[in-house]
């Protein structure tokens, strides 16, 4: 649909929440998105997806958002985290047939598994940083101290300082380690 084609007024079903660790951050952008929404009178469909996995439409507990979903003009999720950046949700939205903001399936799968983003980008010719992959058995694997193995992982993969160290598929307990004096919580 091009700009000069929206209507004047769409019925927008506003998904936000979800049982993810992300959840009030979605709550707090699902917040500026209404205001605009409204200030551009546009009828909102509140969606939210709680923590159980119910649902709240427009203030009323349901079990499936599907009925609300299927109502409106267009679909605005504002998910944080797993199922509501990694494409999951996207396909679900895609079942339904519905326009919906955002990206498909593939692109909320690359936006989740940065490592293989990395890669994609990397045969294109763009340059990206030095990188160091561990699965999460791999580094629940390594023995304590921790940093001692970790430090030397780094050495040898001539990682230099500062290091960004992010969880593959959420934001939540990211690091920003300046320096070689930093320790691993709970050690």
């Amino acid at each position: 649909m091009l700009i000069n084609q929206i209507p004047k007024s769409l019925n927008v079903a506003l998904v936000y929440g979800g049982p993810f660790p992300e959840h009030d951050v979605s709550v707090i952008s699902a917040k500026a998105i209404r205001d605009g929404l409204n200030q551009l009178n546009h009828t909102v469909i509140d969606c939210h997806w709680l923590k159980d996995r119910s649902w709240k439409i427009d203030g009323q507990k349901l079990s499936n958002p599907e009925n609300a979903l299927t109502k409106a003009d267009i679909i605005f999720p504002t998910l944080h985290g797993n199922d509501g950046e990694n494409g999951a949700f996207s396909g679900y939205l895609s079942i339904l047939n519905k326009p919906f903001v955002g990206c498909d399936v593939l692109g909320g799968a690359l936006n989740m598994n940065k490592s293989l983003t990395k890669t994609i980008v990397e045969s294109q010719g763009i340059p990206v940083l030095k990188s160091l992959l561990l699965s999460k058995a791999q580094f629940n694997s390594i023995k304590k101290p921790k940093e001692q193995h970790i430090l030397k992982l780094i050495s040898d993969n001539q990682l230099t300082w500062p290091i960004f160290v992010k969880p593959e598929s959420t934001v939540i307990d990211c690091h920003w380690l300046k320096d070689r004096s930093w320790k691993i919580d709970g050690q």
